[in-house]
């Protein structure tokens, strides 16, 4: 009868042991998952100041080319 019940403590011990176990490994992937989304939301927004940044030089850049290749055109002429 003894030995019956300490076989049943050291399974429940052994359960509760697993369920720690897999809640903590849980808590992990979540936290590695918020890591990863936030990571890729940083990245996204590099990528979109980088392609603003090029817009906006484009944008400041574009006008002196056609103005040079006017120039260059009458020049010519």
């Amino acid at each position: 009868r003894k030995l019956l019940k300490r076989q049943m403590e050291e399974k429940s011990a052994q359960v509760k042991l697993q369920r720690i176990s897999k809640a903590n490994e849980a808590e992990h992937l979540l936290e590695v998952d918020r890591l990863a989304l936030s990571s890729e939301k940083q990245q996204r927004i590099q990528h979109s100041k980088a392609l603003t940044a090029y817009r906006d030089e484009n944008k400041r850049v574009q006008p002196h080319i056609y103005i040079m290749h006017l120039k260059l055109m009458l020049s010519v002429s």
